[in-house]
């Protein structure tokens, strides 16, 4: 904010009275106490080391996260889509944005309105079935049963083998305490291994 009493003007030899004292007197304060210092009024090459509180400084963790796979993981889904099955992560670097919960649960700790979020799911597949990788969008407020906001869907595009499934980087709205889940369902019911290399899920705070 500026001095109290900006644009102060006296000629040389002029009696000051006792109110424009005053005014000079609360200015000489606000300097004292950094009151009446404009924003950006002064450069940081002139502030002195350890003058800026950790507080205030930018967020030492860029808003982004990876989970990932450093082993082979199982998950059991049921038939026909109907029934899918949470994917397993682990946190790759400590994040102040985020919190993995129950393994698969991606919490969102940080005020934001939208978030990018891309997928990949490394597995087999068996002859005839094909597999679908989802990753949802809850809001743990809701009721259960209407706590999904929104889900984005990739088919493996093929019936056997090894395969990749990949849902490229998508921009989704969401808010504080929402939560990203990860999860894959398909034809066959059954268990189906997550393979490390190629699987995981990163999600990008982008306002």
């Amino acid at each position: 904010m500026p001095l109290p009493n900006p644009n102060l003007e006296f000629v040389p030899l002029d009696k000051l009275t006792a109110a424009q004292l005053n005014q000079l007197v609360a200015n000489i304060i606000a300097l004292a106490d950094g009151t009446g210092l404009n924003d950006k009024s002064i450069s940081a090459n002139k502030l002195a080391d350890k003058s800026v509180e950790p507080k205030h400084l930018t967020r030492p963790y860029p808003p982004i996260i990876t989970l990932g796979r450093t082993d082979l993981a199982n998950v059991v889904i049921g038939a026909n889509y109907v029934t899918a099955a949470p994917i397993p992560w682990l946190a790759i670097g400590a994040n102040e944005h985020f919190e993995l919960i129950d393994g698969s649960k991606l919490k969102l700790k940080t005020d934001c309105s939208k978030v990018k979020i891309s997928l990949a799911v490394n597995t087999d597949v068996p002859e005839g079935n094909a597999l679908q990788a989802r990753f949802s969008v809850v809001d743990p407020s809701k009721p259960v049963g209407n706590q999904v906001v929104q889900t984005i869907v990739a088919d493996t595009g093929k019936t056997g083998g090894m395969c990749s499934i990949i849902i490229p980087p998508a921009c989704v709205d969401v808010k504080k305490g929402y939560y990203i889940e990860a999860s894959l369902a398909g034809t066959f019911g059954g268990t189906y291994a997550i393979r490390p290399a190629r699987s995981f899920l990163t999600c990008e705070i982008v306002k």
